[in-house]
């Protein structure tokens, strides 16, 4: 959606403000649309049909997920993009494998530590040992963080502005409007693909408790929360539902845990600096992987 109202506002020779504001406030309010749109459908209770769907189905769609967070994680760690497997043997640079060793290493770790440890206390500590590592080797071999970024092993993000300005840009009277009707069909498929997935994101949740989940209801839930987001400027979203699976297995049952997680985005966000300048890739691949 972004790409398209960039390309028919440049037909347009609009300036580039007017390309920055038609793209967020078009993209909120399709963020808004398919909040509406994702509560009737639970409304209507047509969520529930995704329970006769057979588990081979979740399977796959899990699978899919899967793989394209692996995939996602190389790209990532090797700064080469890919689209699918045929395009695989980028990776096998001795520059990229060296970038990617890590990352791998990494992820491995955690999945054993987790699986044969299962406390909540585990996943935060391996995260915490491998930062503490990667800073531990630039120390004795006296590297600074600018020649780690030189080299790929960290993002050179670009200092963020104050959390206060996040809304500056999204100037209504800047707005190319024919843009926006143009996404219609596209909005619509959206809000196919975002019901089906959410729902298979609900049921793999399911799979993980005692009882079965109210479908409509948590489609609602997403609904709702895609509507509050696009009011405030924001984009679309559903469950991670990883990091419910993860939350389960560990015997995380209080609502506390939602609390601290969005607490915790809430200071990173109002932080005057940015937290990946100072994370090494391959630990966000680590996770994916």
């Amino acid at each position: 959606i972004a790409s398209s109202i960039v390309e028919y506002c440049k037909e347009q020779n609009a300036s580039d403000e007017e390309i920055l504001a038609t793209t967020l406030i078009g993209l909120s309010i399709f963020t808004v649309s398919l909040g509406l749109g994702l509560y009737i459908i639970g409304q209507l209770r047509l969520a529930q049909y995704v329970q006769k769907l057979p588990t081979c189905v979740v399977g796959g769609y899990l699978a899919f997920i899967g793989f394209f967070c692996g995939q996602s994680a190389l790209s990532l760690l090797s700064h080469i993009g890919v689209s699918g497997v045929l395009q695989w043997y980028k990776f096998l640079h001795k520059e990229s494998l060296v970038l990617i060793a890590p990352g791998l290493f990494g992820g491995c770790g955690i999945y054993i530590a987790v699986r044969k440890l299962r406390h909540m206390a585990v996943l935060p500590f391996s995260i915490a040992m491998i930062i503490l590592s990667f800073y531990g080797v630039l120390y004795y071999t006296n590297t600074s963080l600018e020649e780690a970024k030189d080299f790929g092993w960290m993002s050179k993000a670009d200092a963020p502005p104050a959390w206060n300005h996040t809304w500056d840009y999204i100037q209504f009277d800047k707005v190319v409007w024919p843009a926006l009707p143009r996404q219609i069909f596209t909005v619509l498929s959206m809000m196919f693909v975002v019901a089906l997935s959410s729902s298979l994101d609900i049921a793999a949740i399911d799979l993980e408790v005692p009882k079965p989940l109210a479908y409509n209801y948590e489609l609602k839930m997403v609904g709702l929360s895609n509507l509050i987001s696009g009011m405030l400027g924001g984009y679309t979203g559903s469950y991670i539902f990883s990091q419910s699976v993860f939350s389960l297995r560990a015997g995380i049952r209080s609502r506390l845990a939602g609390f601290v997680s969005a607490l915790f985005e809430a200071v990173t966000v109002i932080m005057p600096f940015s937290v990946l300048s100072f994370v090494p890739n391959f630990v966000f691949a680590s996770l994916l992987i």
